[in-house]
Formats: structure tokens, sequence, C-alpha cells
């Protein structure tokens, strides 16, 4: 057994490995779906997020939503990086969508609850991002009972019933069809 391999970071193997290529040729790349990431920020510079970002907003006092950490940057490139940075190599998972980052991790990479939760409502109820993402945690009352589980719940609600009165109407403007 070798114990000192090496290894490196791909995310064309792991975009790959899940299919996302095929998905593509057949048509869906996200295109038309809001999504919001909740990080430390992103890098507006990086050429694989240049038309991906439709808005961003900082949730931390006195920082600016510019990523000076990179982990922000690396997962909204996960999801909707262009490839652009890697001729095309190194492509996000959904490059179509529209994305929105929102600054609720400092530089450091450490954030309170209460910019988080600033956060998740600007996603929420702001941005109406269908997918919101937020690579972060913490072992303080690390159940589902923690204030940021019950607000991704209750937001999570808002949004289903808000999507129920939607289709409601819709289905009301087609004379009751579905």
């Amino acid at each position: 057994m070798w114990l000192d391999g090496r290894a490196e970071a791909t995310l064309s193997d792991a975009v790959a490995q899940i299919g996302a290529p095929e998905v593509w040729e057949g048509g869906h790349t996200g295109e038309g779906v809001d999504v919001a990431v909740l990080d430390t920020g992103y890098d507006p510079d990086h050429p694989d997020l240049k038309d991906a970002v439709k808005d961003s907003d900082s949730f931390v006092p006195g920082e600016e939503v510019t990523d000076r950490n990179g982990h922000g940057t690396h997962v909204a490139s996960t999801i909707a990086g262009s490839g652009a940075a890697s001729d095309g190599k190194e492509k996000g998972v959904a490059p179509g969508v529209d994305l929105h980052g929102g600054m609720v991790l400092s530089d450091e990479g450490y954030g309170y609850d209460s910019w988080i939760l600033q956060g998740m409502e600007w996603a929420a109820r702001d941005v109406h991002a269908r997918v919101i993402s937020r690579s972060l945690g913490s072992g303080e009352n690390a159940d589902d009972r923690t204030v940021l589980a019950q607000a991704g719940d209750e937001l999570s609600a808002d949004r289903r019933q808000e999507e129920d009165v939607t289709h409601w109407r819709a289905s009301v403007l087609r004379g009751g069809r579905r």
C-alpha cells in the first residue's frame, strides 16, 4: 500500500462523473433558474463568472462582496462556471443558471447567524432563488433546531406556498386546465 499518492483538484472529472455533459446535450444547462450562493462572496473578475452573476450583495458589515477568501468563487464556479478560464474544460454543473452572490462569510471565512439569515432572506424573498447554496457549517447546536435550520424550513415553506399560488393563478388563466 502506498500512502503518499498525489491528488489534484479537477472539476471536469467530477462534472462528467455526475453525467452533466449528457444533460447539457439534451439542452438542459439550468438556463432561467435563479441560484443563490451564500458564501465568502465571489471574484467579479473571474472569467468563468463574468456573465453568470446577475447580482450580488454583502451581508458582512464593512466588507464588499469581492471574495478575498476564495471559497465562494470556487462554489460559484462549480455551479455556474462557463469554463472560459480553461478553454471550456472546467465548466460548472449548470452553466446556464442566473447566479446571485450573497456574501455571508467574511474575508477570514467566518460568519454570524444574523449575517447568514439576512443572506437567506435576500436569496429567498428578493432574488426568488429556486436553489440556495450554503457551503458552510458550525459545530454549535448542530441539530435541526438551530435558528438557521428553522429559517431554512420557513423560507422553503414560503417559497412552496408562493409557487402553489402561481400555479393556481396559471391554472385559472388557462380555464382550470393543468
